[in-house]
């Protein structure tokens, strides 16, 4: 993000907070309490056009299809059976103590 940008969107969470603070009626915390829920806001809004793109390629029963990369990736994962068969090396034979 250029630093333009950064202080651009710095001036409109500003902006926005001082407006949400003046909404609830100026109380004595000030519009610095209001700058998370600005900030918030103005990020659901830039999202906003992307949350509207139509999905691409739906499957065979109209649900989106997932790229088969990172499901290729997903590596293996233990099961049941994996835990409870194991082979240990056989443990040497216990000592017993000297009389």
């Amino acid at each position: 993000m250029r630093q333009q940008d950064s202080d651009d969107r710095r001036k409109r969470v500003t902006e926005r907070a001082r407006h949400l603070w003046l909404e609830a009626g100026s109380p004595p915390t000030g519009p610095d309490a209001y700058r998370d829920l600005a900030s918030e806001l103005i990020a659901i809004e830039e999202a906003g056009a992307s949350a509207l793109e139509p999905v691409r390629d739906p499957g065979p029963f109209g649900e989106p299809v997932e790229e088969s990369a990172p499901v290729a990736n997903l590596g293996e994962f233990p099961t049941i059976v994996d835990e409870g068969e194991q082979t240990y090396p056989p443990a040497p034979p216990a000592r017993t103590p000297p009389e």
